[in-house]
């Protein structure tokens, strides 16, 4: 799956006012690009079964791989599937073939974006989640193994400057309120904010942001009031649910660092030591 930022091919290029006119000579302008890649194993992938047989993905309590959904109710299909388990070695092996042979056959490929699939076995801990070795396994330990994965086969395919992408900082939408998702030393680039086009979406996209700074994330951008798959004309208005216009002022967003432990305020927005 392909994607070039900031721009998608119009269905009608004639007529079109974005797109391709946008970007002149869009190819022979973009020297490298950066794909997505999961950790997800799709059920309609052609080596699916195989890899149930051979026992790649996380585990449930019986033994069989754990199912899950991801990118339901977003822009793109929902995509099914087990998660392979990269703190096992011949799980590595198994991919760092695939990813070999994808590189090989894309050579203007110089990076991955990584889907947080981590995130899933969040939803799991509770009724075990398993290694291919038997040992339980937390989200954490598998996001280290996941997003490093990557980098390193990567690099050792493609060389240093081959990097990754990952997601800093979420919300989902309160539930695992700020988790991290990659280390920092891994997301040479990233995203957050992708939240619907609300004040309370814009709010998150804007504590996403201060979050992902504050642990460490150097480089990441925000998409700021919307979400791929959600249109801004028919989300609510933006002062919906919050009762309050969309425009804040600087005493607004220095009382709300405030209230993050980022500084401190005198109650007019004037005292703004942040770190």
């Amino acid at each position: 799956m392909l994607q070039l930022y900031g721009w998608q091919p119009p269905e009608d290029p004639k007529s079109a006012t974005t797109g391709a006119r946008r970007v002149p000579d869009t190819i022979v302008r973009v020297e490298g690009l950066a794909v997505w890649a999961s950790g997800l194993l799709p059920t309609s992938d052609v080596s699916y079964a195989a890899a149930v047989r051979a026992k790649l993905c996380i585990a449930g309590l019986n033994g069989a791989p754990l199912q899950f959904r991801w990118l339901h109710g977003g822009a793109m299909p929902p995509v099914e599937g087990c998660l392979l388990d990269f703190t096992d070695g011949t799980v590595r092996q198994w991919m760092l073939d695939r990813l070999a042979a994808f590189l090989d056959a894309h050579p203007y490929v110089v990076g991955l974006r990584l889907a947080g699939v981590d995130a899933l076995l969040e939803t799991t801990e509770r009724r075990a989640s398993f290694a291919r070795d038997g040992t339980h396994i937390t989200p954490e330990a598998y996001a280290k193994a996941y997003y490093r994965f990557f980098l390193d086969a990567g690099r050792a395919i493609r060389g240093a400057r081959f990097v990754t992408v990952c997601r800093p900082v979420d919300t989902f939408a309160g539930r695992l309120h700020f988790r991290a998702f990659a280390p920092p030393d891994a997301t040479f680039a990233g995203w957050v904010g992708d939240h619907p086009s609300t004040f309370a979406g814009m709010r998150e996209a804007a504590m996403n942001a201060i979050h992902s700074a504050r642990r460490g994330y150097v480089s990441f951008g925000v998409m700021v009031g919307g979400t791929p798959g959600v249109d801004p004309a028919a989300a609510a208005p933006m002062n919906v649910p919050e009762g309050r216009p969309h425009v804040a002022t600087e005493g607004d967003v220095y009382a709300a660092l405030a209230a993050e432990g980022m500084g401190e305020d005198d109650g007019a927005g004037r005292r703004r030591e942040l770190p």
